[in-house]
């Protein structure tokens, strides 16, 4: 497949690309496409930008029914790689939704958080043990090798193409050998009309699927272990939940995918 990346205007074109290099596991023309010189979706991520976010949208976390599928399929990949007694950091604090979940493993886990958020740092240094401060996933100022785990929840579709690798690298260097890194991503929320009608409030950057990600992880050099995918059922969350896993598995697109990879 040829491509003349002088030709591309568009940042979803692009996406599009991307996707369809992934299903086919392109991988040499695929990592050609984060090029910084390729139109990207306007970043508006900034530690002003994710403070407000903070205010406005904790209680909604909170409730949330996927958002609290997602931290218990976290906590159970945890569970299923006994690594509970261990060193864990966790890759744009947020809420502090894992860091309440891990909390009464205190006593096992050395939990460490980074945010570019001062207010969610601020936050999980009132509530929870361990070592939370400003930080950011291109730029993780930890020695090589001092983690058993690493998590990064609903952070990839922040970070501009151009710096993927160089956050997947960033990972990998403060990973310990046989570390487990476990990640998500939102799919399937029509981010191409979101930003094109201005509505794209979470400030997302990237169109994710499952293939996409675990291409860029194995770009990367993680070892995929397993993955999950949640939908975001507006009503009767439970019960669409368990059709789309049984007599309906093709009714409904996913929303979220987590993945279990580890460091070879």
């Amino acid at each position: 497949m040829k491509i003349d990346l002088k030709t591309i205007k568009d940042p979803f074109t692009v996406e599009k690309i991307r996707q369809h290099l992934a299903e086919r596991e392109n991988y040499s023309n695929l990592k050609k496409m984060y090029s910084a010189k390729l139109p990207a979706v306007k970043n508006i991520n900034t530690a002003k930008f994710w403070d407000s976010k903070i205010n406005l949208e904790k209680a909604i976390h909170k409730k949330s029914p996927i958002v609290k599928d997602r931290i218990n399929v976290v906590f159970q990949f945890i569970k299923s790689t006994k690594i509970r007694k261990g060193r864990l950091l966790d890759i744009g604090v947020g809420y502090g939704l894992i860091e309440k979940k891990l909390s009464k493993y205190k006593k096992e886990i050395s939990l460490t958080g980074i945010d570019i958020s001062k207010k969610a740092i601020t936050a999980a240094k009132s509530k929870f043990k361990g070592n939370f401060k400003i930080g950011s996933a291109n730029n993780l100022e930890f020695p090589d090798e001092k983690f058993d785990t690493v998590i990064a929840l609903e952070i990839l579709e922040h970070i501009p193409p151009k710096d993927t690798f160089k956050v997947f690298s960033e990972v990998k260097k403060v990973l310990r050998q046989d570390g487990y890194f476990i990640i998500s991503v939102p799919m399937n929320e029509g981010l191409e009309e979101l930003v094109k009608s201005g509505k794209n409030l979470n400030a997302h950057l990237r169109i994710y699927t499952k293939d996409l990600l675990k291409a860029e992880l194995h770009l990367s050099g993680f070892k995929i272990i397993k993955d999950k995918e949640l939908f975001a059922f507006s009503n009767k969350y439970r019960l669409k939940t368990i059709l789309s896993r049984t007599v309906l598995p093709k009714r409904w697109r996913p929303n979220i995918v987590i993945i279990l990879a580890q460091k070879p």
